[in-house]
């Protein structure tokens, strides 16, 4: 289950800070179990941090997610690909 393997891999967890922003390609963690995982990417907009992460699971068709999160919100962009 996910919630077991983050608590049992803190420390394979990505973590998001300014250096991110310098990446020309999104990042991406697998999550063991979900046959999927996480593509993310941090951006700026309007003088502000944009992290955009997509989310899907290969065995489910149409379960892709995107979501833009700011320091203020987290907003469902995109869902039903993959």
């Amino acid at each position: 289950d996910c919630i077991e393997w983050l608590n049992e891999n803190t420390s394979e967890l990505p973590s998001i800070t300014n250096n991110l922003s310098s990446e020309s390609e999104p990042q991406w963690i697998a999550i063991p179990g979900m046959y999927g995982g996480f593509s993310y990417g941090l951006f700026e907009r309007d003088g502000k941090p944009l992290l955009i992460a997509d989310s899907w699971v290969r065995v489910v068709g149409g379960s892709g997610q995107t979501h833009e999160i700011t320091p203020e919100s987290v907003t469902l962009v995109a869902e039903g690909y993959v």
